[in-house]
């Protein structure tokens, strides 16, 4: 099985994003014990770490997002939902048995967890 590449979520910065600071608060601290408080990092997440289904998104209700499906892409046993959120194009695998379809607005949560944030300048992994 090949892995996708981590899609782009968006930067986080000492002013902006506050809840998403608070929904990785382990991942701010090591950010902050490596030096990064106050830069622009660039996070990412898998397709496969958004989750459109409603059991998700009732257990992560701090890591919850609302976007526009921009593309539906059905590939069998899944779908792979095209959006933007905060200037970033994002990709979720979700089940087939979504009911989203390009033009919905549609609530994504996603797994903390498996955050990866990047360096923005020289886009080396601080964490993953």
């Amino acid at each position: 099985m090949a892995i996708s590449e981590p899609t782009a979520v968006f930067s986080i910065r000492d002013d902006k994003d506050q809840e998403i600071k608070q929904v990785m608060q382990l991942v701010y601290g090591a950010l902050e014990e490596k030096g990064y408080n106050g830069k622009t990092v660039t996070l990412g997440i898998r397709p496969e770490d958004l989750h459109d289904d409603e059991a998700y998104l009732a257990a992560s209700p701090k890591s919850v997002i609302d976007a526009t499906i921009r593309v539906y892409e059905m590939l069998g046993a899944e779908v792979y939902l095209h959006f933007d959120y905060e200037g970033a194009t994002m990709t979720a695998r979700v089940d087939s048995r979504t009911t989203a379809r390009t033009g919905d607005t549609v609530t994504f949560a996603f797994d903390a967890e498996k955050i990866h944030v990047f360096d923005k300048e020289t886009e080396k992994t601080i964490t993953n």
